[in-house]
């Protein structure tokens, strides 16, 4: 039987040695990079461990997590995310059609905060836009609701942290209703967060939303 689920391991870079890159590549884990922007929580360096098998995705973290926390110059975050093909939708026509539009934007300004050293997010919810598409009004509002924008080599991609993953499921289903009116996007998903350690622990992440519901 198929496997729906697709499992990532994502370390997010500050600070690091050379033996910790070497040694992550070793493992299993591959350069994943960001565009710099002048404004944006991209880190300086992001590798990625991408599969459909659970006990790889176990042992890729346990190695990636074993050589993070031997290294003492290490800044900044691993995390392990759990894809479900129910929560994803790929999108064709990348125009954002406006005249479409039965009701506003759906989402309102979300108050997110700063990720207590106690906490992490559970949640990323995830509009992926091809890099070609100009910015609109659609850029506007998703950072207005709290999302944060990151580059790739081929997309713009939009995310909003939460802390609760039953928040994440409302919002896609408002958003995957408005989109298939609008078009304007690749890609509408969320992951759920399974693992998250950081380092330090107070190591200051994107901010999130709180729990609402």
């Amino acid at each position: 039987m198929k496997n729906n689920h697709y499992y990532h391991i994502h370390i997010n870079v500050f600070q690091i040695s050379e033996k910790s890159r070497v040694d992550l590549i070793q493992v299993g884990f591959f350069y994943d990079p960001f565009v710099p922007l002048e404004s944006s929580y991209a880190p300086p360096e992001h590798y990625s461990c991408e599969t459909h098998d659970k006990e790889l995705m176990k042992c890729a973290w346990k190695d990636g997590l074993e050589i993070l926390k031997n290294d003492d110059s290490f800044i900044g975050y691993i995390e392990q995310e759990i894809l479900s093909n129910k929560y994803s939708v790929n999108y064709s026509n990348y125009k954002f059609f406006k005249s479409n539009l039965g009701n506003q934007f759906p989402l309102p300004k979300f108050m997110v905060h700063d990720v207590p050293p106690s906490k992490h997010k559970h949640a990323d919810l995830h509009v992926k836009r091809d890099k070609a598409t100009p910015r609109d009004k659609l850029d506007d509002n998703l950072l207005a609701s709290g999302f944060y924008e990151v580059w790739t080599p081929r997309n713009r991609i939009f995310t909003l942290q939460l802390e609760c993953t039953q928040d994440a499921k409302s919002i896609f289903t408002l958003l995957k209703k408005y989109f298939n009116l609008t078009g304007g996007i690749k890609q509408l998903n969320f992951e759920v967060i399974g693992n998250l350690v950081r380092f330090p622990k107070e190591f200051k992440m994107a901010k999130y939303l709180p729990k609402i519901l």
